[in-house]
C-alpha cells in the first residue's frame, strides 16, 4: 500500500495508481517497441506480491510494502536478452 497517495476506498490508507504500459521511463517521442508492451498482470492469493510479463518474455516479481518505497523481488529476462 501506498500512502498519502490520491483515491482509495475506506481503511487504513489510500493507494496511489500509476498506469504505463512499459517499464521504464520514456523520453518524448521516443517509440515503444512491441517487446516492452506488459500483456500479463498477476496477484498472488495473499495480495502481498505481483507478477508482470511483457511481450519480450520480461517477468518483474513486485512485493507489497507498507511505504512509498517499492521493491523489486526479481526480474527475470528471457535468453535472447542476456
Amino acid at each position: 500500500m501506498i500512502p498519502g497517495g490520491g483515491g482509495g476506498g475506506g481503511g487504513g490508507g489510500s493507494l496511489e495508481w500509476k498506469f504505463s504500459q512499459v517499464f521504464g521511463e520514456r523520453a518524448v517521442g521516443k517509440e515503444i517497441q512491441e517487446v516492452d508492451i506488459i500483456s500479463a498482470i498477476e496477484f498472488d492469493k495473499s495480495g502481498e506480491h505481483l507478477a508482470t510479463g511483457d511481450r519480450g518474455g520480461c517477468l518483474v516479481l513486485f512485493e507489497r510494502m507498507d511505504r512509498k518505497d517499492v521493491k523489486f523481488d526479481n526480474a527475470i529476462m528471457p535468453h535472447s536478452q542476456r
